[in-house]
């Protein structure tokens, strides 16, 4: 077992341990500086690339309306792709959107994407598919990882083809990646 293989199973197991109420408390906190941070540095109208939370994943849409977001898309074999879908809709899907969501694409201003540990300085650790990467090695925007704090490390491992973020938010903290 490598060090990245390793460092998946130990986070996978950090986060199983958590209670439904404290990842509701941690997200509903990571919400509101996801939100605070947005609302300082981009105008109101951006739309904003968004994940549907899997496997204790922190939830970005608690107590929260956003106005404009696009939901990833995860197709075996092909790139990511973001599509739009109203907030109220969201709690009904999974990460597979149905067909009747895939017609319409949106390129977000701002992607949100998920890890399961997270350098300060932006480097990330995913769930080993590198769907992520490859989309962000194109990606013009602003990247920002979100993870709970117990998911910030020293050392993801990182690779050449691994992206970095622009951003890092947890539920107690804002860092600066690249």
């Amino acid at each position: 077992m490598n060090n990245k293989e390793r460092l998946r199973l130990e986070l996978k197991h950090k986060l199983s341990v958590l209670s439904e109420s404290e990842h509701h408390q941690k997200s509903s906190q990571l919400t509101k500086n996801l939100e605070q941070f947005l609302s300082q540095s981009f105008l109101p109208d951006i739309c904003i690339g968004g994940f549907v939370p899997i496997q204790s994943e922190p939830c970005w849409f608690v107590d929260k309306e956003w106005s404009k977001i696009a939901i990833v898309h995860f197709e075996k074999g092909k790139e990511l792709s973001f599509h739009p879908i109203s907030q109220k809709e969201l709690g009904g899907i999974g990460i597979t959107l149905p067909s009747d969501y895939l017609n319409e694409q949106l390129l977000p201003d701002v992607v949100l994407v998920p890890g399961l540990a997270f350098t300060k300085n932006g480097h990330r650790l995913g769930r080993g598919k590198g769907c992520y990467d490859r989309f962000l090695s194109n990606y013009q925007g602003v990247a920002i990882g979100l993870c709970f704090e117990e998911q910030i490390v020293k050392n993801v491992f990182n690779e050449a083809h691994d992206e970095q973020m622009n951003f890092i938010i947890t539920e107690k903290n804002i860092f600066k990646g690249k």
